[in-house]
């Protein structure tokens, strides 16, 4: 009797800050013990941005669990540190004892994205001057949180709604890799996920070749403490447990190589689907990040708006977006502002630029 194979996943492709790759070895110290589950929220979040529009500023803790790969159960204990309590407020201590909130490890995580300023780096490119600005801005993820209690029962419903920062919302459009969502749940468990970010990302700058010369890095990124008495075990360690066994997820070889410095070791990295790449993908891949921001923006909006507490309907919100007389200058404004900040140009060339691409943009036929 043949076992039956199952499928393989098509990849879901979604783009995610480049500090989640960059950055993810200061973040870890920034959250701690829950430095994976605030990884995963950022890569959830940044997902519901893009392809679960619908979805963006409420979170199910069920529909969180079957997209990022967790039991809701081990989210749902108490937390052994919550975080909230480092502020030592009376008032806050209090609230926490009568409403037994905000202390679960989901809600840690979550009070986490909000609570700590972390270190952001974000781009920019003047075309006039044709030149590049990287700007390190220390902000939050998550500006507002709620917890939303159906009622006093000790089994009530509970979910979360959250609005995300301008910076983020920012560079999800500029600042970004690619990664598959499906495979995160999978690397995570094989402690895999942060050498997958670090890979994707340089993928994602369409290097054909690159050279790493910093081998602590690395090996950092892997998970794994240098040992320099037995530096032999350290690279054969970091090459068949770990980045021989990315080679299942990223089309590429690496090639140890030596450099100067003090442990004297790099890796030559190639990436295969980078050989040939056509930089005509680039507009199609900078249109669909502009279009993501301007919904972004619009849901933003929306949600205000119309003061929705619940799921957003789709129905409601495609009648309200094609509609010419609802809020349409507004609706124009968000747009022109939005690209007005992408593009780092006064919003009133952007509206004598784009003035075609508006009525385009909230016209049926064009969706």
């Amino acid at each position: 009797m043949e076992t039956a194979v199952e499928p393989a996943k098509k990849a879901k492709l979604i783009r995610l800050d480049k500090n989640l790759s960059e950055k993810s070895l200061d973040w870890l110290g920034i959250f701690e013990r829950d430095a994976a589950l605030c990884f995963d929220l950022i890569v959830y979040i940044s997902n519901n941005a893009q392809l679960d529009i619908f979805k963006f500023g409420k979170i199910e803790l069920a529909d969180f669990c079957k997209t990022m790969g967790y039991d809701k159960t081990n989210l749902q204990k108490k937390a052994e540190i919550p975080a909230q309590l480092e502020l030592k407020s009376e008032k806050l201590g209090s609230a926490l004892e009568r409403s037994k909130k905000f202390i679960t490890v989901f809600e840690n995580a979550l009070y986490k994205l909000g609570r700590f300023t972390i270190p952001i780096v974000s781009s920019s490119y003047d075309p006039d001057s044709r030149e590049y600005t990287l700007t390190t801005s220390f902000v939050q993820i998550i500006k507002e949180l709620k917890i939303h209690v159906a009622s006093s029962s000790a089994n009530a419903k509970i979910s979360y709604s959250y609005t995300t920062s301008d910076e983020f919302d920012y560079n999800l459009s500029r600042f970004f890799f690619f990664a598959d969502l499906n495979m995160v749940k999978e690397l995570r468990e094989k402690n895999l996920l942060l050498l997958y970010f670090y890979l994707k990302n340089i993928e994602s700058g369409h290097h054909h070749q690159f050279v790493e010369r910093d081998f602590i890095k690395v090996c950092h990124f892997a998970g794994i403490a240098p040992s320099e008495e037995n530096i032999k075990y350290t690279k054969k360690n970091l090459q068949t447990r770990k980045l021989s066994r990315l080679k299942e997820y990223i089309d590429f070889d690496f090639t140890p190589v030596n450099v100067t410095g003090r442990w004297k070791y790099g890796y030559a990295f190639t990436f295969h689907a980078n050989k040939d790449y056509e930089k005509d993908r680039d507009k199609a891949i900078i249109a669909k990040a502009d279009a993501d921001y301007i919904d972004l923006k619009l849901i933003k909006y929306y949600l205000r708006r119309f003061k929705v507490k619940g799921a957003v309907e789709e129905k409601a919100y495609r009648d309200w977006f094609f509609d010419k007389e609802q809020d349409y200058p507004k609706k124009k404004d968000i747009l022109f502002t939005a690209l007005a900040e992408l593009y780092k140009k006064p919003k009133d060339q952007i509206a004598q630029r784009f003035g075609r691409y508006a009525e385009d943009f909230f016209s049926k036929k064009k969706k």
